[in-house]
């Protein structure tokens, strides 16, 4: 683990020049800049900073990420959401296949029995004082760090990824039917913020984006990658003057540290939704 330490002196790649364009880009842009900064952010966080060398020089180098490079990701991104205008429902509401539903029949069949195996091994363990083999050691050690973590519905739930599976009583009208979802979905994710600790980006707008411009929070995630990557500490006063204008007549300290900070950390966290969200709405206004 780096040891952190206070730094008065910004990178030598860090200009405000480089970021003039933020009032240009569209949501979908916007996205996919917050988009491969979080990526970065977390492969640091996992020391695996080397995986986005290339994306992290290129952020060095021009700042805001436009053209090819923003192209070619919405690409990549579309297919990993399987976002396309020609699917129903956007490839976010879709009939569950029924090989899925199969195959969630045989984890749930495993894992019973793995879970019986293992506790039977618990029980020998006590039996014979802990010694067990080298081999059921293993297992058993695998299964306290991997299973113990979480009781059954949160590990599945884990694995698939944010997807619940509904039934639709297709006789019903679409008026009925409509508020009937937008009940469901609340309910649904106000328990995901029990079980999980997280919440839902509300509709994103061209409010949202003036809001992230006004509060300068790309070169703040920029001097945020900076300081993970460097294991040192940027004080707020030198951050507020390195980010924001010259002619803004604020105390930039305190906008930092009431606004800025709080809009980038949520823009961070929420940004594969926002982007899934930019790519629906692209896609939805596509012209035939």
């Amino acid at each position: 683990m780096k040891k952190v330490k206070n730094n008065f002196k910004l990178p030598e790649w860090f200009s405000r020049e480089k970021y003039k364009s933020l009032g240009s880009l569209s949501l979908l842009d916007w996205a996919i800049n917050l988009n491969v900064r979080s990526l970065i952010l977390e492969s640091i966080d996992e020391n695996r900073e080397d995986i986005f060398l290339i994306d992290i020089n290129i952020i060095k180098d021009v700042g805001v990420l436009t053209g090819e490079y923003l192209q070619q990701f919405s690409e990549d991104m579309k297919q990993l959401y399987c976002v396309e205008k020609s699917k129903p429902g956007f490839g976010i509401v879709y009939s569950m296949p029924l090989e899925d539903a199969v195959d969630i029949h045989k984890e749930i069949q495993s894992d019973t029995k793995l879970r019986h195996n293992l506790e039977y091994l618990e029980y020998r363990a006590i039996l014979e004082k802990n010694r067990l083999s080298e081999k059921d050691m293993s297992l058993y050690n695998w299964w306290g760090d991997d299973y113990l973590e979480a009781v059954y519905d949160e590990y599945y739930y884990r694995n698939y990824f944010y997807k619940s599976h509904v039934c639709v009583e297709l006789g019903t009208t679409d008026e009925i039917l409509l508020e009937a979802f937008k009940s469901w979905l609340l309910s649904i994710r106000e328990k995901e913020k029990l079980l999980e600790g997280v919440d839902h980006p509300k509709k994103q707008s061209n409010s949202l984006i003036k809001k992230w411009i006004d509060a300068e929070i790309l070169p703040f995630i920029d001097l945020k990658i900076y300081q993970e990557m460097e294991g040192i500490h940027l004080p707020l006063h030198v951050i507020g003057t390195a980010i924001f204008s010259d002619t803004v007549d604020i105390d930039t300290t305190e906008a930092v540290r009431k606004t800025t900070r709080e809009l980038a950390d949520k823009a961070l966290r929420h940004s594969h939704d926002i982007l899934r969200h930019a790519l629906i709405i692209e896609e939805r206004n596509k012209t035939e």
